[in-house]
């Protein structure tokens, strides 16, 4: 789905890395983390291009990220439960696990829209772009939790890490 900067023979999933940095909140909130920082580090961004609702779980609030013209994430606000109209492209993602499928790259977005996991609305040329913003995100969430790219990681893990991993 996305192209990480090292290769996945370098790092693990980014759940299995933060499941290993001690990190037991769901993998969207930390996503959703990384991106409300990301637009935080660009207050004189030029204004937004494009627009994209965001949600996982078909209860789960809805978030809209703008994206500048470079694909920064220049802003990213809270909307709630309903559907929002100002944006170009809405994903929803059916549940946290096809979340976590589709970051750890054992989901591609053809498979995932093809199985339900994932649905996609307005503009796809707009959607695919929004990987490149969960590409940066996860490069924030590796350097927050000290797993930087080329660093080697231990395939052992330990039997509470396994069961953590399991659970998610």
């Amino acid at each position: 789905m996305r192209t990480a900067a090292a290769s996945s023979a370098e790092l693990p999933p980014i759940s299995i890395a933060l499941t290993m940095a001690g990190v037991t909140r769901p993998l969207s909130d930390c996503f959703n983390e990384a991106i409300a920082a990301l637009a935080a580090e660009n207050p004189d961004s030029t204004a937004a291009a494009a627009r994209t609702g965001v949600r996982v779980g078909a209860s789960g609030e809805w978030f809209v990220l703008a994206t500048g013209a470079d694909g920064s994430v220049v802003s990213y606000t809270p909307v709630g439960a309903a559907t929002p109209t100002e944006c170009d492209a809405r994903l929803s993602y059916r549940d946290e696990r096809a979340f976590v499928a589709m970051m750890d790259d054992a989901l591609s977005s053809t498979a995932a829209v093809a199985t339900g996991q994932l649905r996609v609305s307005g503009s796809l040329k707009v959607a695919s772009a929004f990987e490149e913003v969960y590409v940066a995100a996860e490069a924030w969430l590796r350097n927050k939790y000290g797993q930087r790219s080329g660093q080697k990681y231990a395939v052992a893990l330990s039997v509470e890490q396994a069961e953590a991993v399991a659970r998610a």
